[in-house]
C-alpha cells in the first residue's frame, strides 16, 4: 500500500507545470573581449567564429547552474546542436561548431541556458 501511496506521488510531482523559462534578449557588442549579460554571468568567444570551424565558449556562471549552449538563425531551423558546457576551474567551457548554412548567412542568434534563465545573443559570423 505504502508503495502505491509513493508512485502516485512521484507522478503528481513529475506532472506539476513547470514554469516557462525566462528569455532574456542580451546584446553582446564583441563576445572576444567578453561580456555581461546579467549579474554574475560573462560570455567569451575564444576566435571569431566561423561555419564549420570549432571554437570555445567559456562563460563565468555560478557554480550551481547548468549551462547549455545553442546556435539558430531567425527563421531558419539549424537542426541539433546543443552543447553542454563543463565546469573548469571558476569557468564553464565547450568546444563549439557553428552548423552550416547553405545560403551563406552570417547572422546567428547564440542561446545561452544558465539555470533557469535563458540569454539569446545576436552575432555575426567570420
Amino acid at each position: 500500500m505504502k508503495r502505491g501511496i509513493w508512485i502516485v506521488i512521484l507522478l503528481l510531482v513529475a506532472c506539476r507545470p513547470q514554469p516557462d523559462p525566462v528569455i532574456l534578449p542580451s546584446a553582446c557588442p564583441d563576445p572576444l573581449a567578453g561580456c555581461r549579460l546579467d549579474a554574475g554571468v560573462v560570455l567569451r568567444f575564444s576566435v571569431r567564429p566561423s561555419i564549420m570551424q570549432p571554437f570555445d565558449l567559456e562563460v563565468e556562471a555560478p557554480e550551481d547552474a547548468a549551462v547549455h549552449a545553442s546556435f539558430r538563425m531567425s527563421g531558419m531551423d539549424m537542426g541539433p546542436n546543443r552543447y553542454r558546457l563543463l565546469r573548469e576551474n571558476d569557468r564553464w567551457r565547450a568546444r563549439v561548431l557553428l552548423p552550416a548554412c547553405v545560403q551563406g548567412r552570417r547572422d546567428w542568434i547564440l542561446r545561452l541556458e544558465v539555470g533557469n534563465k535563458i540569454y539569446e545573443i545576436p552575432f555575426m559570423s567570420g
